[in-house]
């Protein structure tokens, strides 16, 4: 109770050490709260708190939670560091959402943080996904393919997180 209190303090920075203290947490069961949160609290900063605090838990419910607020915000920031969070979350979930993250992303930059992530994952089967970008008029996009390649052909992907 007392999270959440900070978590819906006026003051942001109550609110950012809230969100601090919720991700070193990683307890599942404030996926609600910090859903809410999402969607309720204004500050890039504070968004940018609640997604490093739903990566913490490792659940698919927080993976659901993290693909909503990439459809429902349009900060490029907080996009980017939503892909980030699901490229550190081992799930299956995480990787599928990635993937449909990646088939519908028009900035380069966040094609290329989304191959990135995929390649974290550790995953052989994402060399398919990422073997077409090496092709991509954008040269980081090719750079995160080739790179991303590489270091899952090496077994380096999850080591690198």
């Amino acid at each position: 109770p007392v999270l959440e209190y900070h978590l819906m303090h006026e003051n942001d920075s109550f609110r950012i050490r809230a969100l601090e203290v919720m991700a070193r947490i990683g307890d599942v069961g404030r996926v609600p709260t910090l859903k809410d949160a999402m969607f309720l609290l204004p500050p890039i900063e504070v968004h940018r708190g609640i997604v490093a605090a739903l990566a913490g838990t490792d659940d698919d419910a927080a993976v659901e939670v993290l693909e909503q607020g990439y459809n429902g915000l349009q900060y490029t920031e907080v996009r980017e560091a939503i892909v980030v969070a699901l490229g550190g979350v081992d799930r299956p979930l995480a990787r599928k959402v990635l993937l449909r993250i990646l088939k519908g992303a028009e900035d380069p930059g966040l094609r290329a943080s989304t191959l990135r992530a995929l390649a974290r994952s550790g995953d052989l089967e994402q060399v398919a996904v990422l073997r077409p970008y090496l092709k991509n008029k954008d040269p980081e996009v090719r750079f995160q393919a080739a790179s991303g390649i590489l270091r899952l052909s090496t077994g380096a992907g999850a080591e690198e997180n």
